[in-house]
């Protein structure tokens, strides 16, 4: 319990005799002190020295020996597109990258066989390819012609005829192939395969995956199977199946604990004035939550101390922790989950399931840069029309650009569509049903194999929309085929597909991920059937 007295002085007088706190019956004091037992106290010696020991495993992936430079980049990267996959502007840069290798072999006079050979003309190219056009080898026919005899790699075979190549002109060519396919390796596969990262759960909308961390005693297996793509943390993992025992080992490390201090912190002195520029009690009113944090960190103010500890990123164990306080007394501090033996509740950096005291994780790495978003999207409920959407709210077109979904839909929508016209009351329609934006994707209730209450994604009659999506759909609407009803929250879930970069000690790793974030609650599709307007 905690007594917050409130003043009730109304005079200047009595306000300043408040503030005074006058002691006039040092006997009625402490008689009061007593009945509020404020006698009774154990033996409290303040913290003057901490021996602290530590075992720190790197991470590294389940059954894997190497360590990860970094855990996102492992993880959360997007399948390589096949070449046919990419849109004209990323095959215009792989048509100019060849010009440049074919330039650093001093073969530059081969790039107008080559461009006559394997001729860049997309059908429907935008303005911006205008510059590319008859001026690079397309892509795609350039790699599906050397792929059977150079490999994916370039290192095997040899080039075959090329039909106007100078004989002189072959060796470098042929050098500036090999090279262009060894590039282009990390950039596209050779065939078509899975369109989502290993790692993700099409059906829960989430990565799941496990890493592993080796320490002395034995390998620990850390699993991951709900992780929203938002940065590994602590809290991304739980322990798995990790050797019994008491932890052991690491180097003992003396040092001095010093006391926690905040703003708005009780003083710890009777007579002493406390900050008024810090209200606490504010909280009480605005943050349920922020008002329990701060009732309790008021409650045991004097009792947080601060022991400094240096660990390498990965899983780290603290194996022993050795208090001496004032009164030279020596207490060997515990796991909180060795203390109860596993079967307590969830406790602020320790990974849960360990049972054994698994308490820091720290990644190997920051947080990614993330650039703008490459598609957005929405899974919502539609509860007026008893269905459920996947709503692509924006994605990029073949030539690059962002496209918003809803404008694109107004844009092309006909005009015979009632919408289009509002206003027009001189004719009487009838209608089947109401049209449907293109970018609305229709999602039914059924049941899986197991049971499982899911979403299916189903198919809108033809000539419904009156728009075609053709080139514009992203790859998450493909994906969604089948989700877990109980993904798809009154909230709704929202899926964004992002670039990210990361700069390690191994170099820069660039690569697209997805997370998984909170909607803006349900929608509407406005969808009704058998309409006389």
């Amino acid at each position: 319990m905690r007594l917050t007295p409130e003043s009730v002085a109304v005079t200047p007088d009595d306000q300043r005799d408040s503030l005074a706190a006058p002691a006039r019956d040092p006997l009625w004091m402490l008689a009061r002190q007593w009945q509020t037992r404020e006698f009774v106290a154990d033996d409290a010696g303040t913290p003057v020295q901490v021996t602290i020991a530590h075992e720190t495993a790197s991470l590294r992936p389940a059954g894997g020996q190497a360590p990860l430079a970094a855990v996102e980049p492992a993880v959360e990267p997007e399948p390589l597109p096949t070449v046919e996959e990419l849109g004209y502007l990323p095959l215009a840069e792989l048509g100019v990258d060849f010009g440049r290798r074919l330039r650093d072999e001093a073969v530059t006079a081969a790039r107008t066989v080559l461009n006559d050979a394997f001729p860049f003309e997309p059908a429907d190219a935008g303005p911006k390819l205008s510059l590319y056009l008859r001026r690079i080898p397309d892509p795609r026919q350039l790699y599906r012609f050397l792929l059977p005899h150079l490999g994916a790699a370039g290192d095997t075979g040899s080039l075959p005829a090329i039909a106007g190549l100078d004989v002189g002109l072959r060796p470098g060519v042929e050098r500036a192939c090999r090279a262009w396919l060894r590039w282009l390796r990390t950039r596209v596969r050779p065939a078509a395969g899975a369109g989502a990262p290993a790692a993700w759960d099409g059906q829960r909308l989430e990565y799941r995956f496990r890493l592993s961390a080796p320490l002395s005693r034995g390998p620990v297996e850390l699993v991951a199977d709900e992780y929203h793509g938002g940065g590994v943390d602590w809290y991304t993992f739980d322990s798995g199946p990790a050797p019994t025992g008491t932890l052991t080992g690491g180097t003992p490390v003396t040092v001095r604990p010093a006391p926690v201090s905040y703003p708005g912190m009780p003083r710890p002195r009777f007579w002493e004035l406390e900050d008024g520029d810090v209200n606490l009690d504010a909280l009480r009113a605005t943050d349920p939550a922020g008002a329990a944090l701060a009732s309790f960190a008021q409650l045991y103010s004097n009792d947080w101390f601060m022991v400094p500890l240096s660990v390498a990123p990965g899983l780290t164990a603290v194996t022993t922790l050795r208090v001496v306080d004032t009164f030279g007394t020596v207490t060997d501090v515990p796991a909180a989950a060795v203390a109860d033996g596993g079967a307590g509740p969830w406790r602020l950096w320790e990974l849960t399931g360990s049972g054994a005291g698994l308490r820091l994780l720290v990644p190997p790495n920051p947080r990614p840069l993330e650039g703008e978003a490459i598609e957005d999207t929405l899974v919502v409920r539609d509860e007026l029309a008893n269905l459920a959407w996947v709503v692509e709210l924006a994605t990029v077109d073949r030539d690059g650009e962002h496209v918003d979904r809803y404008q694109r839909y107004l844009r092309l929508r006909p005009p015979g569509e009632p919408a289009f016209d509002p206003t027009r009351v001189d004719r009487v329609d009838y209608r089947l049903g109401t049209p449907l934006p293109d970018y609305w994707y229709p999602l039914v209730s059924t049941t899986g194999p197991d049971d499982r209450a899911l979403l299916a994604r189903a198919t809108a009659p033809e000539g419904a929309t009156g728009v075609s999506d053709a080139g514009v759909r992203g790859t998450l609407v493909p994906q969604t085929a089948q989700i877990a009803d109980e993904e798809v929250p009154r909230e709704a879930t929202r899926l964004v597909r992002r670039h990210r970069l990361l700069a390690t000690a191994t170099g820069v790793t660039v690569w697209q991920a997805r997370t998984k974030a909170p909607g803006s609650g349900e929608a509407s599709s406005g969808l009704r059937f058998d309409i006389l307007r």
